[in-house]
């Protein structure tokens, strides 16, 4: 089970990374404005490459690293299973569209969850 929630969780990395493809295109074209704030950014996207890659490997460390990018990317809005969010043509105003964004959320609590039970079992 172990094995195949690290790699889940790696694929799930890049995946986001895929996904704010666009965010991070908008942040070097705007880096200028907001210096502190777009480094904080670019160092989570790039932390995702590395946690991605080591989750996939199943290293202690994809976990660690996580664990520091938790808090930056629910203030950032970079989640996990924020593709959820744009496969709905919902719009943003709507209930659903805030039924979606707390599951979103909650995943991403239940990913922590889950990954601190994996570092206790399995990394001691």
């Amino acid at each position: 089970m172990k094995h195949k929630l690290l790699v889940l969780f790696g694929i799930l990395d890049f995946l986001t990374v895929i996904q704010i493809y666009e965010l991070l295109k908008n942040i070097f074209n705007k880096f200028y404005y907001l210096p502190i704030i777009n480094t904080i950014e670019i160092t989570i996207i790039i932390s995702l490459l590395f946690s991605g890659t080591l989750s996939i490997l199943q290293k202690k460390k994809a976990l660690i690293i996580y664990y520091f990018q938790f808090p930056f990317k629910l203030a950032f809005m970079i989640l996990t299973f924020g593709f959820l969010l744009k496969l709905s043509i919902i719009p943003q105003e709507s209930i659903l569209f805030k039924i979606i964004l707390f599951t979103v959320f909650l995943l991403e609590f239940f990913r922590l969850i889950y990954s601190i039970l994996i570092h206790k079992k399995y990394y001691k």
